[in-house]
């Protein structure tokens, strides 16, 4: 029988569990900079959630760079873009934004885990695309509420 001896800190369970109560602390960001085994439990637990309403410009800023994280702005042109987070987003909820169907879309189409979606005051959106993405994502909970276009 071979025996073969791990660094405790290399157990992925004891990782995971303490930084579930980080994340509920909001204090996980910090621990993605550790190093990469840290990096590597960590994200998922910061990319379960997306949660863009409240205040209007730090909302925003934030927003714009989810887009162009998950639209694959950051791509040079000709290569494809690789979403390592897109997998991890189990959640997204939208209020009071101007998302465009076209966007929207692609978040969803790139999230292939997505179970939560939360569309609240949002203007641009159509009733068509949010069927379509209920179609291409395994969601459990849809809620969409005065929209219009």
């Amino acid at each position: 029988m071979s025996y073969i001896k791990l660094h405790p800190l290399y157990l992925p369970e004891i990782l995971t569990e303490i930084f579930s109560y980080l994340a509920e602390n909001k204090t996980l960001y910090p621990t993605l900079f550790v190093n990469w085994l840290w990096h590597l439990y960590s994200a998922p637990i910061l990319w379960k959630k997306a949660e863009f309403s409240g205040d209007l410009n730090n909302t925003c800023m934030r927003w714009r760079k989810f887009k162009q994280v998950m639209c694959g702005k950051y791509a040079e042109r000709g290569t494809k873009f690789h979403k390592p987070h897109a997998p991890f987003l189990l959640q997204l909820h939208l209020s009071r934004y101007k998302v465009s169907n076209n966007v929207l879309y692609k978040i969803a189409g790139s999230c292939p885990n997505l179970r939560h979606l939360k569309v609240k005051w949002c203007c641009g959106l159509s009733y068509r695309v949010i069927s379509k993405i209920a179609q291409i994502c395994p969601l459990e909970f849809l809620s969409v509420s005065c929209n219009s276009k």
